[in-house]
């Protein structure tokens, strides 16, 4: 009987070869190239070896996440993912919320976030509620982030933040909350004091874990956290003899290097936001700066007595708005780069109630309507819709919220 001959081959050795076919007579077949067929067994050969590497990955991560990992979180999670996952309308999605005294509203993951002294209510792109939650608020104030919502009373004890559909996170504070802000990453920081210094800032990771606390002998009127949370900023102010000081820090969250300060003489901070990761708005009372993170001023526009009426801020660039009076009508808006480049400048004798910005659109809350501006070519365009009353929240480009007192509702924009 003939001996039967086993040969084992490498059991990679045939990854990316193509399987011998019968062909025509009339076609030919090519060559193998011998520099891709080794670049094929190669890249099956690794794939081999991730796919053996993968669970030991998820093991050690499960392992490391372990007390987060609850059923709880798990079920949050997934009804988070499926809300964030909604489409915003057509423009004519409406919904509805409690009336209070006291309101503020934020776009949160396309959707609403609208807070009153009594009630926190979220919605989706689609309008649908998820949370409708009790609040005990004097001057509620809402943040919103891409991961989570907060809220705090202004001047009162409480911080919160919540996702889609639960309040993950809660602290009490012994002294009133001054002020706090989210960035995108989902870090928070929080302003308060203490019986010896008049602002102690609070800085958490977006695991909110207090990564950072900080101390003030003066007035901390704002702060700001980078996309990121690479950078943190912080505006105080102090008076001597009748004369206002302001403070900028900068630092980097979780650590105690990288601390920078500078002043700014005879001015009053209103607000500090990141514009880019090295570009820092600081806006003031008689002028707005933007400074590097280690203090370098890299733009400075004076108002010359002009009245800031309002300023906002949207994918690096930044608008404020001047008016001579509540009855006037008379405005003046200009928008900036992050640089401080002037990208816009018109004065309109018309009531603007509402200033928004978004991918190189600004949007004018005007008496008739929404005017959207383009920034490229400096082409207007108005949307008809009633703003008596409204909240300007802008969701993109081509979307935007107008909120009354008791209804929000999204608005298509013409082009």
């Amino acid at each position: 009987m003939p001996k039967t001959k086993f040969r084992i081959k490498n059991p990679f050795a045939a990854v990316g070869r193509r399987r011998k076919k019968k062909t025509s007579p009339y076609m030919t077949e090519e060559p193998v190239n011998e520099y891709y067929l080794k670049l094929s067994e190669r890249f099956g050969t690794l794939s081999v070896v991730l796919l053996m590497i993968l669970p030991a990955f998820l093991f050690v991560a499960i392992f490391l996440n372990r007390k987060q990992i609850t059923s709880d979180n798990l079920y949050y999670l997934f009804k988070d993912i499926n809300a964030a996952s909604e489409l915003a309308g057509s423009g004519g999605n409406e919904f509805q919320y409690p009336r209070s005294d006291s309101m503020d509203f934020a776009v949160y993951k396309k959707g609403l976030a609208a807070i009153g002294e009594k009630e926190l209510c979220l919605y989706t792109a689609t309008g649908r509620q998820t949370l409708n939650t009790a609040t005990s608020y004097s001057t509620p104030v809402v943040r919103a982030s891409g991961k989570y919502v907060l809220t705090y009373d202004l001047g009162g004890k409480n911080v919160a933040l919540y996702n889609s559909f639960a309040r993950i996170f809660r602290k009490t504070y012994e002294y009133p909350v001054n002020f706090a802000t989210i960035g995108e990453s989902g870090a928070f920081l929080t302003v308060t004091s203490d019986s010896t210094y008049t602002s102690v800032v609070e800085v958490y990771s977006a695991g909110f874990s207090l990564i950072n606390q900080i101390t003030k002998n003066g007035y901390v009127i704002s702060g700001a956290l980078s996309d990121k949370a690479v950078h943190g900023a912080l505006a105080t102010v102090q008076a001597t003899d009748g004369n206002f000081t302001t403070e900028i820090m900068t630092f980097v969250p979780g650590s105690e290097k990288g601390v920078e300060k500078w002043t700014l003489e005879g001015t009053f901070p209103i607000g500090i936001t990141y514009l880019s990761e090295d570009r820092l708005l600081v806006v003031c009372d008689n002028a707005s700066y933007v400074f590097s993170n280690t203090g370098r001023q890299v733009h400075r526009y004076d108002y010359d007595g002009k009245k800031l009426s309002r300023y906002a801020v949207g994918n690096g660039d930044f608008a404020l708005l001047f008016a001579d009076s509540a009855l006037s009508g008379h405005h003046l808006v200009t928008a900036f780069d992050k640089n401080g480049d002037e990208r816009y400048r018109k004065e309109l004798q018309t009531n603007i109630s509402g200033i928004g910005l978004c991918d190189g659109y600004l949007f004018l809350l005007l008496p008739d309507g929404v005017q959207r501006v383009n920034l490229f070519t400096k082409s207007e365009a108005l949307t008809a819709c009633t703003t008596d009353d409204r909240t300007l929240l802008v969701i993109s480009k081509e979307e935007i919220l107008l909120c009354s007192p008791v209804q929000g509702t999204y608005v298509k924009i013409k082009e």
